[in-house]
């Protein structure tokens, strides 16, 4: 089992390696950040900070998506 996990987190590692542009010297940095974002992965709570810093590009603590806006009827946008 430990094995596996090991797997996943140097994959996980070698893939942010790559996607930050394969920069020397952030072997631990990137060992870290695959750790916390698999972590969040699997745990029963929902999406780590992490990962939502991952896909949205932000810090933020709230995680809900952002609310669509209403349109309202009979409105011309101005042109």
């Amino acid at each position: 089992m430990a094995d596996v996990e090991h797997e996943r987190i140097r994959n996980r590692a070698y893939e942010i390696w790559e996607q930050e542009g394969r920069p020397e010297g952030r072997d631990v940095d990137h060992w870290d950040k695959a750790t916390r974002d698999l972590a969040g992965a699997t745990s029963d709570t929902g999406p780590s900070e992490a990962s939502f810093i991952e896909r949205n590009g932000t810090e933020s603590t709230d995680q809900s998506s952002p609310s669509p806006k209403k349109e309202s009827k009979g409105e011309v946008a101005p042109s």
